[in-house]
């Protein structure tokens, strides 16, 4: 074999190599498609999500399962449940925020409440950094600062996601109380850390997404329109 011909044996085998390669790598890619950053929460009836809820302590970690459910519509808003059979928030998305606008009673006598002022629970098109709260001045935001970031490859349900990671600060100690991860499958992770140590000690992570899938029957009531009230359920869905 003379020199020519090893050079151009040695050139094919090293293409071959290449392309095998940038085949595998493209093939993982069509196997596991990166989804990009949400641009608003998956709102439809008959969404709903499975959690493994984490709890540390002394070195144990608890894990119990919770489901959250978008149960119904109720005027132009969604019935937004971790109880159905207990209450519904009412939330919607408007101008890259979801809001949390009122909420359904339904341990007591059916009560619809209206919040006076609709608070924020997530945020879609905000710049990363530090939230300006003053651009929000029509809504409640009960954190004193609120830092947003970006983590990508979130791996899940056989794919890559970008999400939004809203970190809560008390300004008092300048430190992260509580993550929220949010992906365009929804609330992907809350981690929650101690306001001394900064040691994580509780989390829910999703661990499965699931599509028309509503509560059992259960023993809700018929509701009215109560007036409103100033108190919401939670600061940001959780």
């Amino acid at each position: 074999m003379n020199l020519k011909t090893s050079f151009v044996l040695a050139s094919f085998i090293l293409s071959s190599m290449v392309c095998i390669h940038s085949c595998e790598e493209a093939d993982e890619d069509d196997l596991n498609p990166h989804i990009g950053l949400p641009t608003a929460f998956p709102l439809e009836t008959g969404n709903a999500w499975i959690y493994e809820r984490h709890y540390y302590e002394d070195d144990v970690d608890s894990v119990v399962l919770d489901t959250l459910y978008i149960s119904g519509q109720y005027e132009d808003y969604f019935k937004y449940t971790w109880r159905p059979d207990e209450y519904a928030s009412l939330v919607k998305n408007l101008d890259g925020l979801l809001l949390s606008c009122g909420r359904i009673d339904y341990t007591g006598d059916g009560d619809t409440l209206m919040y006076e002022i609709p608070s924020i629970w997530a945020f879609f098109a905000e710049d990363t950094g530090f939230v300006d709260f003053t651009k929000h001045s029509e809504y409640r935001i009960y954190d004193e600062k609120i830092h947003i970031g970006i983590e990508s490859n979130i791996e899940a349900f056989g794919n890559f996601y970008s999400g939004y990671v809203a970190s809560r600060i008390d300004t008092s100690i300048n430190e992260i109380l509580r993550d929220q991860v949010t992906t365009r499958a929804g609330f992907y992770q809350w981690r929650h850390y101690d306001q001394e140590t900064q040691v994580k000690y509780r989390e829910s992570i999703m661990i499965q997404q699931l599509r028309n899938f509503l509560p059992k029957p259960s023993v809700q009531k018929r509701f009215t329109k109560k007036g409103s009230t100033t108190l919401p359920l939670t600061s940001d869905g959780f």
